[in-house]
């Protein structure tokens, strides 16, 4: 079975020292290629089809809203970062992790929430 080694020879004398040696040969070695999990776009994508299907179900709009800062980052790394990398829309992935779990609200509370979007309307007026 193949080995992974998570520190390289150096020249600093630093050298693998793990403390649960047997998990090493558990775990899947790295592949070379990145796996769509580690791809944000990825997680965008959840977030934004988690967020327009909680808007159709609970028939509101105010679902969307939290999607506006997570579009409104990520226009603004497409402009400025040139490295697609997991850890600059860390807050992406977490949102769409969040979202998930969403879909599994009760209807009753999609209901609340509509019902208080009508009152807020209705005051306004």
């Amino acid at each position: 079975m193949t080995r992974y080694h998570y520190v390289m020879s150096n020249e600093f004398g630093i050298k693998e020292n793990p403390i649960l040696p047997g998990l090493s040969s558990i775990l899947p070695v790295p592949s070379s290629g990145d796996p769509v999990m580690w791809k944000p776009a990825f997680y965008l994508l959840i977030l934004v089809f988690c967020m327009i299907l909680l808007a159709l179900r609970g028939q509101t709009i105010n679902f969307l809203v939290p999607l506006i800062p997570l579009l409104f980052q990520t226009g603004v790394m497409i402009l400025v970062n040139y490295a697609r990398d997991f850890r600059y829309m860390f807050s992406t992935e977490l949102s769409a992790l969040f979202a998930i779990g969403l879909l599994f609200l009760p209807l009753a509370e999609l209901q609340k929430a509509r019902d208080s979007q009508q009152d807020n309307k209705q005051e306004h007026d």
